[in-house]
């Protein structure tokens, strides 16, 4: 490259960089004039309100319940043969380890 070439070069980038900043202070504006207006909070109040009751009402629906669905509770299986629910440990666990016959 010559010099005359790099020399063009940083004119154009020079003249893009001015471009560019007025450019952009005209779509953005100056910031120096812009003004915001703050709005205060009031400060926490260690009154508790009662919650309206018919939102919070005693026959409302409550998501920290566990629901149970059937007969049994947390941790028992139901026996369909016996119609009864049981607490199985890992004694009561049968698994067939036999391998199939194979064909012959």
């Amino acid at each position: 490259m010559k010099s005359t070439d790099i020399a063009l070069i940083v004119l154009i980038a020079v003249i893009s960089v001015i471009v560019s900043y007025f450019a952009f202070n005209a779509i953005l504006g100056d910031p120096s004039e812009k003004v915001e207006q703050i709005t205060y909070i009031k400060g926490i109040d260690t009154n508790i309100e009662q919650p309206d009751l018919e939102t919070f009402n005693v026959y409302g629906y409550n998501p920290t319940v566990d629901v149970h669905i059937g007969r049994c509770e947390v941790g028992q299986v139901y026996i369909a043969e016996t119609k009864e629910c049981r607490t199985i440990s890992a004694d009561d666990i049968k698994v067939d380890v036999t391998k199939p016959d194979e064909e012959e």
